[in-house]
């Protein structure tokens, strides 16, 4: 997978490199790879959701005395996102792409020649 490759499918929702033999009149689609890189799918929210699981964590050991009794600073819940980001950017990998340009076409004689 490249970024900017063309990529095809008969459905225009999985795409694979490989044109697919049609007759003619038939359609099919074309677009072009994207990569997607891990570091972009953690959201804004990510520490957010972390800290609400602990807050769920917490009130199972001591119940409701639970209540507001965590907390994390403005500043250090951005310092755990950005060190969330970059773990990611630095450790996972995305083994699909995303396609955009999608175009639909139809089979012609020129095609299969």
């Amino acid at each position: 997978m490249n970024a900017g490759d063309t990529v095809y499918s008969t459905d225009g929702e999985v795409f694979n490199y490989d044109r697919v033999d049609l007759d003619v009149g038939e359609t099919y689609y074309k677009g072009t790879v994207v990569e997607i890189r891990p570091e972009s799918l953690v959201h804004e929210w990510a520490v957010d959701d972390i800290v609400e699981r602990m807050e769920e964590a917490l009130f199972e050991e001591v119940g409701e005395i639970a209540e507001g009794n965590l907390s994390l600073s403005e500043d250090k819940s951005k310092e755990l996102h950005r060190i969330i980001v970059e773990f990611m950017k630095n450790n996972c990998s995305v083994s699909c792409y995303k396609v955009e340009n999608i175009t639909e076409h139809t089979v012609t004689e020129a095609d299969l020649s």
